[in-house]
């Protein structure tokens, strides 16, 4: 980081924002910086070199605002906005390493997610196969024998009617 703030002094620019973390045995951050417009194109390029010497780029976003009079009309040197994500590798170790982290990770939200939906799920099938268990075993016989051996005359005289339609169809064939 020191060697970053040093490049970025020595091409006349500020480090306003510096964000490092720590995970997984592995150092990562973001350096958000100002540099002349005029000498852009040199740091980005330099800071990649020094980057990739000791660690991974893993992105230089640049910027470029053109601001050359501030609120009092003095001129002021036009600064570019440069964006600079930074990660560290483990030396010896394989790179797929490094990425288990991250899959280990997804892979314990997946399985609390499975775990969570099993919990809700289950014993709502049961209670789903308790509902149909109840019409089938005890509402079902239940009407049945409510209405057993009464007669609806209406739909009894439907029947009939039908009956009598359908002989009378077939005679006439």
């Amino acid at each position: 980081m020191q060697s970053l703030r040093v490049l970025v002094v020595s091409h006349g620019g500020s480090v306003p924002v510096l964000n490092m973390g720590f995970d997984n045995d592995v150092w990562s951050g973001g350096m958000s910086c100002k540099v002349p417009t005029e000498n852009v194109a040199n740091f980005t390029f330099d800071v990649r070199k020094l980057i990739g010497d000791n660690g991974k780029v893993t992105h230089i976003t640049i910027n470029v605002v053109e601001k050359t009079v501030n609120q009092t009309g003095e001129p002021v040197v036009p600064m570019s906005d440069v964006s600079i994500g930074l990660r560290e590798t483990l030396e010896g170790v394989a790179p797929v390493v490094n990425q288990l982290g991250t899959v280990t990770s997804w892979l314990v939200t997946g399985l609390v997610w499975t775990a969570q939906g099993l919990i809700l799920f289950v014993p709502l099938c049961f209670v789903c196969l308790g509902i149909v268990l109840l019409v089938e075993k005890g509402i079902v016989p239940a009407w049945k024998r409510e209405f057993k051996g009464k007669s609806f005359p209406k739909i009894s005289r439907l029947g009939r009617q039908k009956q009598e339609q359908d002989a009378k169809a077939a005679d006439m064939v």
